[in-house]
């Protein structure tokens, strides 16, 4: 809960290089700690406009976004959760970029920290939105900026996977979806944002599943794949050790491909 108030104080810095002060959308998920309390604390002392939302029941990270996005108002909605960090130019940085071309989303570079921001371990989001490294891994954080009607047209996050028990793939499904509609999404190569590493890893638990995964993104996103040589690894998954993925789409692995066919690409 502690994390809360730096959260807070990271925007609050951040948007003093906004034009126009931005509304912060804080979703309360049924936590057990003080998260509330800290919440309405922050919202009766901040300058910036709080909106509180408190969900009376847990339903998961995905719904938890979902609430934050239908609670929002603004035309731009920026993605983050409690325990991460925003620079003060990353709020106005990835608002010039998506005002200022066609974009359904930007984002950037985020350096991972555990512990202490002065602690750094690496990096996330680390290259531009490439639908054809996409299908291989998810390497895009949830921490973005998108256009708000677009990302309601969509559907939003994908609710169906931590009812199934695949916890913290919805941001990945999510960044499936902007490339399947062909949507452009803006990067900035620098770093505007912090991401707090934690010791366990909701998507560690969740690779226990990976071939019943692999299905449901092949079922969902097949299409997108398909415009794409073939890789070892798809979804996240290396596919040699999911047979039933093999048989399911009858693709070779690398290995089994022409030469013509490893030399070329098949992507549109």
């Amino acid at each position: 809960a502690h994390h809360i108030d730096e959260c807070i104080d990271s925007i609050a810095r951040a948007a003093e290089q906004l034009a126009e002060a931005p509304e912060i959308v804080i979703v309360n998920d049924a936590s057990s700690d003080n998260s509330l309390t800290r919440a309405l604390h922050r919202l009766r002392e901040s300058e910036l406009p709080i909106r509180v939302v408190n969900k009376q029941f847990n339903t998961g990270l995905a719904d938890a976004r979902n609430t934050a996005l239908r609670f929002s108002r603004a035309p731009y909605v920026f993605m983050m959760d409690a325990d991460n960090l925003i620079y003060p130019g990353g709020l106005r940085q990835l608002l010039d970029v998506i005002g200022s071309g066609d974009y359904a989303a930007a984002y950037s570079l985020l350096c991972r920290f555990r512990g202490t921001p002065t602690n750094r371990v690496g990096l996330l989001s680390y290259f531009d939105f490439d639908p054809q490294i996409l299908v291989q891994y998810p390497y895009i954080d949830a921490m973005a900026m998108f256009r708000r009607q677009t990302l309601l047209e969509l559907g939003g996050y994908d609710n169906e996977l931590s009812q199934i028990g695949w916890f913290g793939w919805e941001d990945y499904d999510m960044w499936l979806k902007y490339a399947q509609a062909d949507l452009p999404v803006g990067f900035i190569p620098n770093t505007l944002c912090l991401y707090r590493h934690h010791e366990t890893s909701m998507i560690n638990t969740t690779n226990l599943f990976e071939s019943d995964l692999v299905h449901h993104f092949m079922n969902r996103y097949g299409d997108l794949l398909d415009r794409f040589e073939t890789r070892a690894t798809v979804f996240g998954v290396d596919r040699k050790k999911t047979g039933a993925f093999r048989e399911a789409k009858q693709l070779p692995i690398d290995d089994e491909l022409p030469r013509w066919k490893q030399a070329s690409s098949v992507r549109r």
